[in-house]
């Protein structure tokens, strides 16, 4: 695939993973009953989709994947796009900071829904789940793709508690990390040409099948696809939500009712992901 393509396609994920642990923040505040926490980072959410919208013409960012790469590079400048992430970055991270100091939060997340690490570790625990209990697994790492083989991820987030608090920590620490490797897209981008190659011809003959995957921000997801003379016929997704589901009810032994929020919220399970 193109370096621009590939540039493009983790450009969206980190946007789309700073959408999505901003989401957990959310529900994580809103079960606290802290209103102002939970509209500040309801706004960032919103303000992340925007950019993205921006980007792409869908704040979902629908239509930048085609077959053989991507539909087209970011309609912002790298400038613009530069100048609105260091504005968003400064912005979450302060109230992160904040939510974060509050003592009434912080005792409704430390030791609740703990996920004990040979359990993780025994199941292959993904996403935040798993690296809250001291798993590491992450395909940008072991299996890099994309833009990934060459940008410099730093280190993963190294906790082991495995409650919400540390389950919360290790979002705030891929927010950041997606900020880091945004930076390092936004400089690549500048240098590229304008008329640069974004996707290759797919044969129109096409027959076999493959597997794909991505590391998405509740862990890694796998897709099989099969294709039959250039048409699709048959694709079985494997989503992070559909693996983690079954730990969800390990983790409730002593606690209380209202902790049952605390606990959802932080393994950011998707219903329709596990559905499929």
């Amino acid at each position: 695939m193109p370096w621009p393509a590939r540039l493009v396609r983790s450009l969206h994920a980190e946007l789309e993973r700073i959408a999505n642990h901003l989401d957990t923040m959310v529900k994580l505040t809103e079960a606290a009953g802290l209103a102002v926490a939970t509209a500040r980072f309801g706004l960032h959410k919103e303000r992340v989709l925007r950019l993205t919208g921006q980007l792409c013409g869908s704040r979902f960012g629908r239509g930048v994947v085609v077959p053989g790469g991507v539909h087209a590079l970011p309609a912002l400048a790298p400038p613009a796009l530069d100048g609105a992430l260091a504005g968003l970055h400064r912005a979450i991270a302060s109230d992160w900071r904040a939510a974060m100091a509050t003592p009434s939060f912080l005792d409704r997340l430390r030791g609740t829904g703990p996920l004990s690490p040979d359990l993780a570790r025994a199941h292959g625990a993904l996403g935040p789940i798993g690296k809250a209990s001291g798993c590491t697994a992450d395909a940008r790492y072991e299996r890099p793709y994309d833009a990934y083989t060459s940008l410099g991820l730093g280190q993963p987030p190294d906790q082991a508690d495995g409650d919400a608090m540390a389950r919360t920590h290790v979002r705030g620490a891929e927010i950041g990390q997606s900020f880091h490797l945004l930076g390092q897209v936004v400089e690549e981008l500048r240098a590229l040409p304008a008329d640069g190659l974004l996707c290759l011809p797919v044969p129109e003959d096409l027959t076999g099948e493959g597997v794909g995957w991505a590391e998405a921000a509740q862990g890694e997801v796998l897709h099989l696809l099969r294709c039959d003379r250039g048409r699709v016929v048959r694709c079985v997704p494997r989503s992070a939500s559909f693996h983690n589901l079954v730990l969800f009810h390990e983790v409730f032994a002593g606690d209380i009712l209202t902790d049952f929020p605390f606990i959802e919220a932080s393994f950011g399970l998707s219903i329709a992901g596990v559905a499929v």
